[in-house]
Parts: structure tokens; C-alpha cells; sequence
């Protein structure tokens, strides 16, 4: 005799299916007299991991400081380096969040920097006068000053206040995104 194994034709479906039952206590499922229990669980594999000797190595690491510096735990360094960055965030933040105080930092910054014109008339015309503007509003927001690479790369031709103003606002918020994911 042939024995199938698998579902009967498509006019038996409804037989096939009322057929198969399953035992969630056992873990099995049963149909067509036969039992397939599930297979244990794999066991975890847990391995310990070696202990360092933390007395050892402080005491190694104080034996190693000859010049009289502070220790400090490297976990308050970096609260520390946190602290000063947000405080250089939170003024920039600041300062981008009040579109008028940006604008008005931005016709300072291109007074400053621009070569003499008329009021309302300033231009950009090198990346140094740019790097000039955008140190002003880093300076007021107590920030990193931009070097001379980074402003040739934000510079192509001579800029209005207006292109300034965009120029600057992209710059200063990637630098706040990127502080802000760093803190």
C-alpha cells in the first residue's frame, strides 16, 4: 500500500484540515496518525567572561602618573566635555531660534567682514571676508571658529546678505545637529 503524506485532493480539503490538531502543552502537532514532538530548546551556551584584577590595575595606573595631574574617572571627563558643549550649543540653539536675533547676528557679521559698501549693500567677495562674517557669530555664540578650509569650501562667488544669511543658518545648524548627536 502507498501511503501519502501531505494534503489530500482539493475536494477532501475540508477533512485535511479538521484532521491536524495541536497540543501546545506537549508542544506537538498530531494529524493523520502521526506525532511530531518539537524539539527541546538548544541550551544557552553561556561561557563566563574573565574578571580583571581592578585593584591591580588602578594601583598600576596611579604607579604610572609621575607628573602630578589630577586623576580623574574618564566618565566624569566626559560630563564634563558634555557640559561645555552644551553650553556652546544651547547659545547657537538660541540664537537660530529667534529668526530676528539670527538675521540682525547675520547684517553684524556681514558689516564686519564685508569691504566697505553703503548700508544694505554689503557683499562677500572672497572666502576669507566669509570666514570673517561666520567667526563674528561664532565668537558671539562662544563656539569653535571656522578655519580657513571650511570657509573656502562653503565659498564659490561673491554673496548678498540674503545668500549669506542661508549660507550661515544651513552651517550653523549642521553644527548644532552634529554637537547635539555627539552630546
Amino acid at each position: 500500500s502507498i501511503r501519502v503524506c501531505g494534503p489530500p485532493p482539493c475536494s477532501q480539503n475540508r477533512f485535511w484540515m479538521d484532521a491536524w490538531k495541536v497540543d501546545t502543552d506537549a508542544g506537538t502537532l498530531s494529524g493523520w496518525d502521526d506525532f511530531a514532538p518539537a524539539p527541546p530548546p538548544p541550551a544557552p551556551d553561556v561561557t563566563p567572561l574573565p574578571q580583571a584584577d581592578v585593584e591591580v590595575t588602578a594601583a598600576q595606573d596611579s604607579d604610572s602618573d609621575d607628573d602630578g595631574s589630577e586623576d580623574l574617572d574618564p566618565n566624569e571627563l566626559i560630563q564634563r566635555v558634555n557640559q561645555e558643549v552644551g553650553l556652546e550649543v544651547a547659545q547657537l540653539q538660541a540664537l537660530l531660534l529667534d529668526n530676528g536675533a539670527f538675521f540682525v547676528a547675520c547684517e553684524e557679521a556681514m558689516a564686519t567682514a564685508a569691504a566697505p559698501a553703503p548700508p544694505g549693500q554689503f557683499k562677500l567677495h572672497s572666502a576669507e571676508e566669509l570666514r570673517t562674517a561666520m567667526n563674528h557669530i561664532c565668537d558671539r555664540c562662544q563656539i569653535e571658529r571656522v578655519d580657513e578650509d571650511e570657509a573656502q569650501e562653503l565659498y564659490d562667488e561673491p554673496m548678498e546678505p540674503s545668500i549669506f544669511y542661508e549660507t550661515a543658518r544651513e552651517y550653523f545648524r549642521s553644527l548644532v545637529r552634529m554637537l547635539t548627536m555627539n552630546a
